[in-house]
């Protein structure tokens, strides 16, 4: 047998949701059957850098979850303690839990361009092992949808396809039903535009960056694009391609009506380094929860420091933070609010999407003088800490 080259691991250990690295732990122990990829579900995503990708299954049973990722020539691990065991090997690491339902989990540090093989398998309380569950074959993917009109009727769909051959985008309104692989994009593509649906047709080099202006979308809606290259014997490949704002981040919330002036949240597209205090312990700030409040809250909180607090920073030292983010040469992020960051957690974090953690993280809507809301990433719960606490950040921007 091969010596394994461990290129990336990832544990996943009690605490998650559905959807959110693995779901909700069920009460009680027993036997866990293998972990199987549902139908229609994909194993790998595009991201800007290609070096992500969202692995989905459902489990049977409920318990903690391993996940080991090779390069797809090396042999699949031959049992659930096997997997275990190489856990002290690995470079990067991740913890979450097991359930019965769907299950997903965002890998990062790949190399584009890779061929990887995800390896599977669920440990329930007695200590039993589900049989190892392999995925098919992915390759991480650069690419992405990119908002181009402050009214969201004009993107640009940037990829580098990894194989010549003819390119078909289908843009697709998010949670519409959407094509299950690449011969469904060809298919919907060579009978044109229909509706909320545009699509792209193209030759395309192997390496060789598409760029594809999407016009004629509905103002204020969520997008979402689906690409395939059809190479020359015939195969198909399928790339999801996910919805990106202005500052690089991606887009987790869409309002129609509106909010502040603005329609849609954008998340950073890391954490920012490091964990902070969300500071001034002891001073009250007229914050508030609600969608929308997260840029007042921090400039609120900018507004109501002191420098000899009872314990910790004087400084709102989260919201600071955020507010010096310019990725992407914006200068506007902010520390979301209590609802905005649930968003946050909903629609990026459950969906494998994003690079969260499953620290706690914190938002810019306090309690009182002494705590604020924060939401665990692993659990999805929300409750408050002590102000001089230490929690992850991550930024968000609207526009």
């Amino acid at each position: 047998m091969k010596t394994r080259m461990t290129t990336l691991f990832v544990r996943l250990a009690a605490g998650a949701v559905i959807l959110a690295g693995c779901a909700n732990p069920e009460d009680g122990g027993g036997d866990v059957t293998a972990p199987v990829l549902s139908a229609g579900l994909v194993t790998n995503t595009a991201s800007k850098d290609g070096t992500t990708a969202t692995v989905k299954f459902t489990s049977t049973g409920a318990g903690t979850c391993y996940i080991v990722v090779y390069p797809a020539a090396e042999d699949a691990p031959e049992s659930g303690a096997q997997i275990e065991s190489g856990y002290g090997l690995a470079d990067i690491r991740d913890t979450s839990a097991a359930g019965s339902d769907s299950n997903a989990v965002c890998l990062s540090g790949l190399i584009r361009g890779t061929p990887y093989r995800a390896h599977v398998t669920v440990k329930d309380r007695a200590g039993i092992y589900s049989a190892v569950w392999s995925s098919d074959e992915f390759t991480p993917v650069s690419g992405s949808m990119d908002i181009a009109s402050a009214d969201g009727t004009a993107a640009v769909v940037n990829f580098t396809p990894e194989e010549a051959g003819a390119c078909y985008v289908a843009v697709y309104l998010s949670g519409a039903a959407a094509p299950a692989d690449g011969a469904a994009v060809e298919a919907v593509c060579i009978g044109g535009d229909t509706g909320d649906v545009k699509v792209y047709t193209e030759n395309a080099e192997a390496n060789v960056p598409v760029s594809v202006d999407i016009s004629g979308l509905t103002a204020f809606s969520a997008y979402k694009a689906y690409v395939t290259v059809k190479n020359e014997a015939g195969s198909y490949s399928f790339t999801p391609l996910d919805y990106y704002g202005p500052g690089g981040g991606l887009i987790f919330y869409v309002s129609t009506s509106g909010f502040g002036g603005c329609h849609y949240l954008e998340a950073a597209p890391a954490d920012l380094p490091g964990t902070y205090q969300w500071g001034g312990y002891g001073t009250s700030c007229d914050t508030g929860t609600a969608i929308g409040t997260g840029a007042a809250n921090t400039a609120a909180l900018a507004a109501c420091e002191h420098g000899t607090p009872s314990y910790g920073s004087g400084l709102h030292e989260a919201a600071r933070a955020c507010a010096a983010y310019d990725g992407g040469g914006c200068d506007d992020w902010f520390l979301p609010g209590k609802e905005e960051l649930n968003l946050m957690y909903t629609n990026l974090k459950q969906q494998g999407l994003g690079g969260f953690s499953r620290r706690s993280y914190w938002s810019s809507s306090e309690i009182a003088g002494n705590s604020a809301w924060y939401q665990s990433f692993a659990s999805g719960s929300q409750d408050y800490y002590s102000k001089d606490s230490d929690c992850s950040v991550r930024a968000v921007r609207a526009f």
